[in-house]
């Protein structure tokens, strides 16, 4: 063993943290959990260190647990043993989309008085891939409703209706929303109970959770993401906003629904001229790795935070923290 190289698969990422390290395998979609020595020791220059070397690197202190680990990590498909190091490349981490918006959040109520149509059209233009629409009551239920038939050869890839509770709600119509339209999900909420409808292969998911542009995030390590695509994004992009444009029942124009700050007003302005701007495009780089707190957390580059970002004293704050790393 002395005369080889251990080395990680390119889909095994370590991430450091402040109680204990993780391994992010990426293709198995899992991460395990490491203490932060082992982190120490896999994050010497590998590619360039023998075991021999690599425990010579520590005076042999860790000779034991080094051996341990990489007949783990063998053992467990995390990494391998060979000869040749420099034969296998490192995986290219650059994150590059051509669509101008990937994500929105758009809520209604009431008293809005904008087109969602029109913000539906050209969303599509700006080429759009999930759409979220906060119904906050009833009055505007139908419409919404009928609109759906309109996208149903769209280029979305996901129409997500959060739609208000009503103990006459007709779900004859949502049943056929959701059979004529494949791309359409459909939660009710601040509902009375907890549940799942079954309709052939499709759902209506009922929650108590009362769901408006002032809901806060939910952090939970259930929602962690641990795939390819997400970590290249982590590592380049703040993944919560990033190509991210809302809109609240106002009209308002928002990196995130629940943020304070807004760059004007649909009912003046188009979206593509707002989220071109490097004003609205600033948050979007403020990734984990430069945010006070989240750059030492071993959750950095799978966690989803759509957190308004603050300056103070050329550092980076979040408004709003989880507690993973405690």
């Amino acid at each position: 063993m002395n005369e080889y190289y251990f080395l990680l698969f390119e889909c095994c990422r370590l991430v450091k943290g402040n109680s204990y390290s993780i391994i992010m395998d990426l293709q198995r979609r899992e991460y395990l959990q490491i203490p932060n020595l082992l982190y120490e020791v896999l994050s010497s220059d590998l590619r360039n260190l023998t075991i021999k070397e690599l425990k010579e690197k520590f005076n042999h202190r860790y000779d034991e647990g080094i051996e341990k680990y990489i007949n783990f990590l063998t053992e467990e498909e995390y990494g391998y043993l060979t000869q040749e190091p420099n034969n296998f490349p490192e995986m290219e981490v650059d994150f590059k989309i051509p669509n101008k918006i990937m994500s929105s959040v758009i809520c209604l109520d009431r008293n809005s008085d904008f087109s969602l149509n029109n913000l539906m059209q050209e969303l599509q233009e700006l080429g759009c891939q999930t759409i979220q629409i906060r119904i906050c009551d009833s009055s505007n239920f139908d419409d919404v409703l009928s609109l759906m038939d309109k996208y149903n050869d769209s280029s979305f890839e996901l129409i997500e209706l959060f739609l208000p509770f009503d103990k006459d709600i007709d779900l004859e119509k949502l049943k056929h929303v959701l059979l004529t339209n494949l791309r359409v999900k459909i939660v009710i909420h601040s509902a009375n109970r907890d549940e799942k409808l079954l309709f052939s292969n499709r759902s209506i998911h009922f929650t108590k959770q009362m769901v408006n542009f002032e809901t806060e995030e939910i952090y939970d390590l259930r929602f962690l993401h641990c795939d390819t695509r997400f970590f290249c994004e982590a590592k380049n992009y703040n993944v919560g906003l990033n190509k991210k444009v809302c809109v609240d029942s106002s009209g308002n124009i928002k990196n995130y629904i629940n943020h304070s700050y807004s760059y004007g007003n649909v009912k003046e302005k188009r979206l593509s001229d707002v989220i071109t701007t490097k004003k609205f495009q600033f948050q979007w780089s403020i990734k984990n790795d430069i945010i006070e707190k989240c750059k030492e957390c071993q959750f950095r580059y799978m966690c989803l935070s759509n957190s308004e970002i603050q300056k103070r004293d050329d550092k980076y704050y979040k408004v709003h923290y989880c507690d993973f790393d405690l």
